[in-house]
């Protein structure tokens, strides 16, 4: 029997984009509405969330790191170079979105983070 498309857990029926490697077993999924993934329907990132969402992260921070050092990167030097980046990045974002960002627009941003993630990994293949 067919998934009822209004139930939080059916991850089909919120799926409006989806980019498959079978050869990596990678699924890449952007969703219509990012609220219906938060599954316990909190409106917050649960401790769960937060575990799950910080375990993607480092798997993401591992693979990028064997990249780097099969590219010759210095170990030592890189992770500092990064967090710079990184720590530069965030504030230049949070800038940006609390002062420029017009509250028509905040209610359609909802895609913008997965948009960008997918960008990125896009861009890491080549």
């Amino acid at each position: 029997a067919p998934k009822d498309s209004s139930d939080p857990c059916n991850i089909d029926a919120l799926t409006i984009f989806k980019f498959h490697i079978p050869s990596l077993g990678l699924v890449i999924r952007i969703l219509k509405e990012p609220s219906k993934a938060d599954f316990d329907e909190s409106g917050t990132i649960s401790v769960n969330e937060a575990i799950f969402l910080g375990f993607a992260l480092a798997m993401d921070a591992l693979g990028a790191g064997f990249g780097a050092a099969m590219m010759g990167f210095n170990p030592w030097f890189t992770p500092f170079v990064l967090a710079g980046a990184k720590f530069i990045l965030v504030s230049l974002g949070l800038y940006l979105g609390s002062h420029f960002i017009l509250d028509r627009f905040r209610k359609n941003l909802g895609l913008l983070p997965g948009i960008i993630i997918i960008t990125l990994g896009i861009i890491q293949f080549f």
